[in-house]
């Protein structure tokens, strides 16, 4: 077996490979070596779970690829697509969910597909990054929501707590959707349902619970060993302070560290940059106005970094998708999705933009894609004249030509947003 040389992988990658295996080795969550901050030994400017799940994987491969040429980071490139292969089975099952009547198995086949032939998706299967295990525990914490609400289970709404508490650990992103739930929980029950308001309010404090509980170990070891409450990171406020900025442009951009910057803790500088960037907002509304519509145009525009064909495809059949919903309907569960939708684009504006953020959003729009194509396109493409049909060919043909031929796109674009 051979270690993986640091130079192989660059960027978040290179660290989640590097902490990794030093958890491993030594049992302690550290700094890696690009860390620009000034300050070594115990961090949290990464989340931990992923560094676990990178850790435990690697110390198994110590052992199973001993004797191979293959590096040590292959054996989590293996869970990873095992996880893939089962997070396409937590879309059809939420399809399923979510889409009743004769049509629910035909979206829940067409989800399927649409997921596991996403080649934008697949891709961090074969990276060293958290992606992969992100949209695994955020689609399970989703597919244990939509039960609990149906069924008024509690150990379903305790597993849905916990699930998203794990994927919290894993991405900070939806650190507060837990709020957004609770809220949905409480105000729009399902339609036969007989549980009164203050269950229902009961019921949601029991699912908050079980995220907060979830969180609870990393933030003691925090406490312990930092001695700050930091719920997961310390690495929000930089992000936030870098793509709130005169230089950004709405972007990340790699800045050096201010001067006047503290040099007492990871928690003091991450509450610095959160000031700064709050300040700049403040000072320069119009700008940040600006930014921010850049931010939503970046994590939905398909031509960034190249064209990306499946998501063009699945967010242009999604919207009748999410018109015929509201249109028809037809459950009112299905406002969970969207809700996680329109909670990562208002996270966008606030942050910054980037087709990275979409990733985990590709389950919620293939729901309403296949939502689309199972009531209007499947049922009459036998007659080849229904509009939906025609509709769907002309979205597939126009994504083939864009792909074929993506500078024509670009030129597009950018002669209306120079």
């Amino acid at each position: 077996m051979a270690s993986q040389p640091f130079a192989v992988m660059d960027g978040d990658g290179a660290d989640y490979y590097e902490m990794s295996r030093h958890l491993m080795t030594h049992g302690e969550i550290v700094a890696p070596r690009s860390d620009t901050s000034g300050f070594t030994g115990p961090t949290a400017t990464r989340p931990p779970l992923y560094l676990f799940f990178g850790a435990a994987t690697l110390a198994i491969a110590e052992r199973a690829l001993t004797g191979t040429e293959l590096p040590d980071f292959a054996a989590v490139l293996l869970v990873q697509a095992v996880l893939d292969t089962f997070t396409t089975l937590l879309v059809m099952t939420l399809t399923l969910q979510l889409v009743k009547g004769p049509q629910g198995h035909v979206a829940a086949l067409f989800a399927g597909f649409g997921y596991g032939v996403n080649s934008y998706v697949s891709l961090y299967t074969g990276l060293f990054l958290s992606e992969t295990l992100f949209i695994f525990l955020q689609t399970a914490s989703l597919v244990a929501i939509v039960h609990a609400w149906r069924t008024d289970r509690m150990l379903s709404l305790v597993g849905a707590g916990v699930l998203l508490g794990l994927a919290a650990l894993t991405r900070p992103v939806v650190l507060f959707f837990p709020l957004v739930v609770a809220a949905w929980w409480i105000l729009r029950p399902p339609t036969d349902t007989s549980r009164n308001s203050v269950t229902r309010v009961a019921t949601a404090l029991v699912f908050l619970l079980a995220f907060v509980l979830t969180l609870s170990p990393w933030m003691i070891r925090n406490r312990i060993v930092m001695g700050k409450w930091i719920t997961i990171s310390t690495v929000g406020g930089q992000t936030f302070y870098r793509s709130n900025h005169l230089e950004s442009d709405g972007q990340w951009k790699r800045l050096p560290v201010p001067p006047s910057a503290p040099s007492t803790s990871e928690a003091d500088l991450d509450g610095y940059y959160y000031r700064e960037g709050i300040a700049f907002v403040l000072a320069h509304p119009s700008l940040s106005l600006k930014n921010a519509a850049k931010k939503v145009l970046r994590l939905y525009y398909v031509f960034y970094p190249q064209y990306d064909f499946y998501f063009g495809i699945t967010f242009l059949l999604a919207i009748p998708g999410v018109w015929l919903t509201f249109r028809a309907h037809i459950n009112r569960s299905l406002e969970l999705p969207l809700l996680l939708i329109a909670y990562t684009t208002l996270l966008t504006v606030v942050f910054w933009g980037t087709p990275r953020f979409r990733a985990p959003l590709i389950p919620c729009f293939l729901i309403f894609a296949a939502l689309y194509c199972a009531q209007r396109v499947w049922p009459l493409a036998p007659h080849f004249r229904s509009r939906h049909v025609f509709f769907t060919a002309a979205v597939c043909i126009v994504n083939v030509l864009l792909a074929s031929y993506p500078r024509v796109g670009q030129s597009f674009v950018k002669s209306i947003f120079p």
